[in-house]
């Protein structure tokens, strides 16, 4: 199976931050905005989290 040269890790990093600035350049109210950003934000969190745990050694 070939590997892509590019880390799924860092992939999945841009398409989270993707959807920032075009959910900034909306013209809605800022209750939408956050409703919008909320998943996002989950989201980047979740990943981190994830992260953050596969990088610390098993004791």
């Amino acid at each position: 199976m070939k590997r892509w040269p590019i880390d799924p890790d860092y992939l999945l990093f841009v398409l989270l931050i993707l959807p920032l600035p075009i959910i900034g350049m909306l013209n809605v109210s800022p209750l939408v905005r956050l409703l919008l950003l909320l998943p996002v934000v989950i989201l980047q969190g979740l990943f981190v989290w994830n992260g953050l745990r596969r990088s610390r050694p098993r004791r």
